[in-house]
């Protein structure tokens, strides 16, 4: 087995050498069980919360094409979102301000602010279309990271992501340092 993870990781201080735990290997070197972590703690986890599923698809496959990211899944009402938050522990969650009526008189905003006082870390992105500018600065008021029109500024979340992603790579790799 030690020959194994050898051959496939033949420079022992390669910070990009990864030997995924697999039934093959029970038993790997502890660099190689070490640098699978690492690997692991820089992938961000993802979760949407939107009520439609045409754009919790439409995230999912826009997520999807960028790297270092798990998508774990998509909640329609605030109970569903909770407890999948709750669950993943995501690093990004992105929130719809209208979703399905599970508890009375609650709303997308009302669940950034539980999210922001629980999570200060997670950063948050709403995309609605609910664009007025009362409803944008009460969610960058209550702790959302950004705020997006789902029908002009969709294609942003490529962006926003990717650079979320961009900086948890620099801060591990500062972190190692």
């Amino acid at each position: 087995m030690k020959g194994k993870s050898q051959e496939l990781c033949s420079n022992k201080s390669d910070k990009h050498c990864l030997i995924p735990p697999t039934e093959k290997w029970p038993v790997l070197d502890q660099l190689a069980s070490i640098k699978y972590n690492q690997y692991l703690m820089r992938i961000l986890k993802v979760v949407t919360v939107d009520d439609s599923p045409i754009i919790a698809e439409r995230l999912q496959t826009i997520l999807a094409q960028i790297d270092h990211i798990n998508f774990v899944g998509n909640a329609n009402n605030i109970t569903s979102a909770l407890s999948l938050i709750d669950h993943a522990q995501p690093q990004v969650v992105i929130l719809d301000i209208n979703l399905e009526a599970d508890l009375p008189d609650l709303n997308g905003i009302n669940l950034l602010i539980m999210l922001r006082k629980k999570y200060l870390n997670m950063k948050i992105i709403m995309l609605t279309n609910i664009t007025h500018l009362q409803y944008r600065n009460t969610c960058l008021a209550n702790g959302a990271d950004y705020f997006l029109d789902k029908s002009n500024e969709f294609e942003k979340i490529t962006e926003i992501v990717g650079g979320f992603t961009k900086q948890a790579e620099r801060n591990f790799i500062s972190n190692e340092e």
